[in-house]
């Protein structure tokens, strides 16, 4: 009886220890991705620092130090032992969720996936309804986080974090929340999104758009052509990126590996990590 006892004790003590290192070693993957969006949002400061300063890139100041650009590229930062990997991605042209009209958010669902108009409108009016619901509690903005908006339970998964076999988006990939931004960028923000945002863009402003981008960056005279009677406004098209989604990853893990996703936005040349979450997909999707 004693020795069944000792021996139920020591497994139980193993178990718990187990699951103790297994805790600690999830805390410390958090929080070097945590510190990573950090070090990569004073990256961004830094780089728009020395940018405004106009120096040539074959400047020998710039030898040693790398500036981290918005452009897809991949670095590595070691935080207190963990090497993480960063990718960063131009996000200025997509939308704050907490500033989209009813109708905008109708055809953003309709682009997510939602397969009718009117079950598009009925979720458009449960998302405002939500979002001045959060409005009154908090006597703020709105939904605090991405996260929030994509785990409302009313909102099928598949319309929040996409649809990669019939290569559909989701909202995940289509709003941010934090950056109160109405202006759309117009060499990246998507093309579908754009339709989405705007009251009257049609097939052939996407067309000749397209033809535009392929060319080099969209010049102001074709931007102020463009805009018109689309109900959109851009951002100016030799503006530095003022939103960047940063994709922190601990590296070496592989792509399928869970990462963390930042909201790095600037302002007046300092950046700062405006929202987070998981890119991971909800359980069971």
């Amino acid at each position: 009886m004693v020795a069944t006892l000792v021996l139920g004790a020591s497994v139980n003590l193993r178990l718990d220890t187990q699951l103790l290192a297994r805790e600690k070693a999830r805390l410390q993957e958090h929080y070097a991705l945590e510190g990573a969006a950090q070090y990569a949002a004073l990256q961004l400061g830094i780089s728009q620092a020395v940018q405004a300063l106009r120096l040539d890139p074959r400047d020998p100041r710039l030898r040693d130090w790398p500036l981290w650009q918005a452009d897809g590229s991949e670095h590595q930062v070691d935080v207190a032992g963990t090497a993480v990997a960063v990718q960063l991605h131009n996000a200025t042209g997509l939308p704050d969720a907490n500033i989209l009209t009813e109708p905008q958010w109708q055809r953003l669902l309709l682009l997510a996936g939602v397969p009718r108009e009117e079950e598009a409108k009925q979720l458009a009016s449960g998302l405002l309804l939500l979002r001045e619901q959060l409005r009154n509690v908090r006597g703020r903005t709105g939904f605090a986080s991405l996260q929030e908006l994509l785990q409302w339970p009313t909102l099928p998964p598949a319309v929040a974090y996409g649809d990669p076999a019939k290569g559909r988006p989701g909202l995940a990939e289509l709003v941010v929340v934090g950056n109160g931004n109405q202006r759309v960028d117009l060499d990246h923000t998507p093309l579908p999104l754009l339709k989405a945002l705007g009251s009257n863009v049609t097939d052939e402003h996407l067309k000749i758009l397209t033809a535009w981008r392929s060319a080099g960056p969209v010049n102001a005279q074709q931007a102020q052509q463009w805009l018109q009677g689309t109900g959109l406004t851009a951002h100016s098209p030799a503006a530095a990126p003022s939103a960047v989604l940063a994709r922190l990853q601990l590296a070496g893990t592989g792509p399928q590996a869970p990462a963390l996703l930042a909201l790095i936005a600037g302002e007046n040349g300092s950046f700062s990590v405006l929202d987070r979450w998981s890119a991971s997909d909800p359980p069971g999707h």
